[in-house]
């Protein structure tokens, strides 16, 4: 057992702060905990050993501090297949952690101590907090919340403190989407850079098609690099469609390359019509005159039949747009918003068909987003005025 000597403090209080090992940063780990209810030097004793058998496991030294286990459960997240986009957040909010409740062992953490991190976050950095918005530590508090339920099942604590801890209220915006004076000049204008435009480089031109293609069926980036030619499936039904299926990850160090599952862990199937489909025979057709070999395998967005990083792609529309003169908030997001608004505005699809396609976990997170963009509803409620207004005219 570690050396947990106690000491008594100048307030008379019994404490302990053993040396428990280096962090990642070959800093010195020395947890602090005080044991004001014990009388004696034995009694405080007895009780720090019982806290420091808490802080080894296996016969290996481990802190439970709430940054060294927080980075401990990202990282066993990320051998689960999170996403490095998430595993990326989750490490920013282990440094605010870090930040604020450095000190703290999760075993003696509670909800009071979790709500008070929580305002800390919210308040601006002039009054000693983060100055994050309510969304983002929504955002924290949903990672907590699952952090901490992970901590009780491997038996650090006792239960998931944080269902004792209130969410802030999120203020969710309407998705952006390009209107009908922006959307026609900007497909027209990544029509254009795929189709002809022989100054621009192939991949600038295939990055312009993986856009002009996200406004047809609205896939997520990662989803869009991840489409194989096979997953433009046509059927003698006249069942067209984009089978979404996997997702492309770009991990540092590493070349991107296709996981099996999208980001809802499920495939989906998004329809095309069959100008949409005409147009990737055509792009197809421009990739062979480029010297691409193209298979059944072959992915649909790549310049030389490998993968391509998202975060490429993405990039490459902000290019696009900058040259083009489109409109500065396009994002590649931005068209999936697009393709989601313009569906529902015209009658395409309705609220749950349309959250198939999304790939959204629940219907709620779609009408969230886009039930401003319904709309039979505004519709109705002024076909109604009317009609009262014709009854009180006896019309």
């Amino acid at each position: 057992m570690m050396n947990a000597k106690v000491k008594r403090g100048a307030d008379g209080i019994w404490y302990t702060r053993p040396y428990i090992g280096l962090d990642e940063r070959k800093k010195p780990i020395r947890p602090y905990k005080r044991f004001p209810t014990a009388k004696t030097e034995e009694e405080a004793q007895a009780m720090a050993d019982a806290w420091a058998a808490r802080l080894s496991a296996d016969g290996e030294v481990r802190s439970t501090r709430m940054p060294d286990l927080l980075a401990e459960y990202v990282a066993t997240r990320e051998l689960g297949g999170i996403s490095p986009h998430t595993a990326k957040s989750w490490r920013q909010f282990t440094r605010y952690a870090a930040k604020f409740m450095g000190g703290m062992l999760v075993p003696d953490v509670s909800g009071a101590d979790l709500r008070r991190f929580q305002n800390r976050l919210l308040m601006s950095k002039d009054d000693g907090g983060q100055g994050l918005s309510c969304n983002s530590v929504v955002n924290v508090h949903n990672f907590l919340r699952l952090a901490f339920a992970y901590f009780a099942e491997i038996g650090v604590c006792e239960r998931n403190v944080m269902l004792e801890v209130g969410k802030p209220v999120a203020r969710y915006k309407e998705a952006f989407a390009l209107d009908s004076y922006d959307y026609p000049p900007t497909a027209a204008a990544l029509e254009g850079m795929w189709r002809e435009d022989a100054g621009a480089t192939v991949k600038m031109r295939t990055y312009a098609f993986a856009a002009w293609l996200d406004l047809k069926c609205g896939v997520r980036v990662g989803e869009m690099c991840a489409l194989k030619r096979r997953e433009i499936v046509r059927m003698p039904i006249g069942d067209e469609h984009v089978h979404v299926a996997g997702n492309v990850v770009k991990l540092t160090g590493k070349d991107p390359f296709r996981r099996e599952w999208t980001k809802g862990r499920k495939t989906r199937s998004i329809p095309l019509s069959d100008e949409t489909l005409s147009a990737i025979d055509d792009f197809t057709k421009l990739q062979a005159s480029w010297g691409l070999e193209v298979t059944p395998d072959t992915p649909i967005i790549t310049v030389d039949g490998s993968w391509l990083s998202p975060n490429a792609v993405s990039d490459g529309l902000l290019r696009i747009r900058d040259r083009c003169g489109l409109p500065k908030a396009l994002t590649f997001h931005k068209l999936r918003h697009t393709f989601a608004t313009w569906v529902l505005a015209n009658g395409i699809a309705d609220i749950v068909t349309l959250s198939k396609w999304l790939g959204h976990v629940d219907v709620a997170t779609t009408l969230r987003k886009y039930g401003h963009a319904l709309p039979e509803h505004d519709k109705a409620a002024i076909q109604a005025l009317e009609s009262a207004y014709s009854s009180a005219r006896g019309v």
